[in-house]
């Protein structure tokens, strides 16, 4: 299978409001963007991986240091039998996908944003 990015800009699903249009990089129903609701604790940006169709992160808690960490977790999570474009895939409450999606997540650089412990030195916010 071969993946092809695109450019474009997403709308972010916010826990108020009505979300948030952020500029990112588009691959298979997936858009890898700056984080808007977390920074590492230097100040500088992290990076996460949304699902276009419900402006959710696709990567649960998960955020990157940078964006060639979180492009690659997108191109991980495209190759699995999902069909990211959908909005509700009964696939996405089957327990193999929030597993496959925490362990790419974690195997391509991701920490918690919850746990700040898990970061580099430095850490994350």
């Amino acid at each position: 299978m071969t993946l092809t990015w695109s450019k474009g800009t997403v709308k972010i699903a916010l826990s108020q409001g009505d979300g948030l249009t952020v500029d990112a990089d588009i691959i298979s129903g997936l858009a890898v963007s700056k984080a808007v609701d977390a920074e590492l604790l230097d100040g500088t940006p992290c990076f996460t991986v949304t699902h276009i169709a419900t402006g959710r992160r696709a990567t649960h808690h998960f955020r990157f240091d940078s964006m060639a960490d979180a492009r690659a977790c997108a191109e991980a999570l495209a190759h699995l039998p999902v069909d990211w474009e959908e909005a509700n895939s009964p696939t996405f409450k089957k327990q193999w996908l929030v597993e496959a999606v925490t362990a790419i997540s974690a195997l391509c650089g991701g920490f918690l944003v919850e746990s700040p412990m898990d970061g580099p030195v430095g850490g994350h916010a």
